[in-house]
């Protein structure tokens, strides 16, 4: 019986051990020029694709991120992609500022003919 009880004692503190060895992440995303929180930036571990979204001031908390080191990916639509580098087992804070991107374009050609309506044909 004692060693039963023993056992089952190891078991428990290994799971709590293993457990413990999981990365969380949290903090605020801001944008770099007005320094204000963005809500809807999407947070996402680039080796197995779980992730999050920031809230309504920028806030997020990602957790159960594996062990080992991994990489976070920032995007945000209009801001440059951002990817962060984490170590094992322990607990991040992050507050991370997107910077503003924009896509260049060569050349925009608009066109427009007048509609043909059978009224203005009589």
């Amino acid at each position: 019986m004692a060693k039963h009880l023993l056992f089952i004692l190891l078991a428990l503190c290994g799971s709590v051990y293993v457990y413990s060895q999981k990365t969380s992440l949290s903090g605020v995303v801001t944008s770099s020029d007005s320094e204000q929180g963005l809500q809807g930036v999407n947070i996402v571990v680039k080796s197995n694709g779980h992730g999050t979204i920031s809230g309504l001031h920028g806030e997020y908390q990602l957790g159960d991120i594996p062990e080992g080191a991994q990489k976070v990916i920032f995007s945000f639509m209009g801001y440059e992609t951002l990817e962060l580098k984490l170590d094992s087992g322990s607990t991040q804070l992050a507050d991370v500022a997107l910077v503003p991107g924009s896509i260049e374009l060569s050349s925009v050609t608009v066109e427009a003919q007048r509609p043909f309506s059978a009224a203005s044909s009589t």
